[in-house]
């Protein structure tokens, strides 16, 4: 075999590897717009009964602690939706939510995403109540302030697991885990649960 037939064989195979691997990412419903398929899934539900308001989103990612007595209380739930997934689920959404942002193109007339800085300066410790006015009047037009993770993806990135936190107010605020299913190349949500109330 000549220098260039190997050469010709070698890009060839390479070629035949990439097309491949693309192939089954995008028969599994990976691609680089997973994250907001998956987020934009979660959130329309929650906008859609709002008219014409928007949330307001933290930029920065926020995972919820899901810790081992909630899910010995929900396991029955969780392997029904998650099956043996559940695991590197947890594994993956644990590892992704470190610290990061959110995805920017999540942002749009309904969503608006604001930096933890901003939040911050809003709401100073200790005056909740202040905070909430200082909030409605900067955001007269929300409904709502939610802060969100990035999805845990099960290995074959069918199924995904994710938490949010959604306020209203400084005693009306629900942290939620969210379970969802990739079928016929839509994201959709399968079971949800309440994490904590405040």
């Amino acid at each position: 075999m000549t220098f260039w037939s190997r050469f010709t064989w070698a890009v060839a195979t390479c070629a035949i590897v990439v097309l491949a691997s693309g192939c089954a990412s995008w028969i599994s419903g990976e691609s680089a717009n997973t994250d907001l398929e998956v987020l934009q899934s979660v959130l329309s539900p929650l906008i859609e009964p709002l008219g014409s308001k928007y949330v307001v989103a933290s930029a920065e990612l926020h995972a919820m602690t899901i810790d081992n007595e909630w899910l010995a209380l929900h396991r029955s739930e969780l392997e029904r939706y998650a099956g043996d997934d559940l695991t590197s689920m947890l594994a993956d959404y644990r590892d992704r939510n470190v610290e990061g942002l959110l995805p920017a193109h999540l942002e749009g007339p309904r969503v608006r995403l604001v930096t933890r800085e901003h939040l911050d300066r809003i709401f100073t410790r200790g005056d909740a109540l202040g905070g909430w006015k200082r909030f409605w009047a900067t955001y007269p037009d929300s409904s709502a302030m939610i802060e969100l993770s990035l999805p845990g993806y099960s290995k074959r990135k069918d199924r995904a697991i994710l938490s949010y936190f959604i306020s209203r107010g400084s005693t009306a605020g629900e942290a939620m885990v969210v379970l969802l299913h990739y079928d016929s190349r839509a994201w959709s949500v399968k079971w949800s649960e309440i994490l904590f109330e405040t």
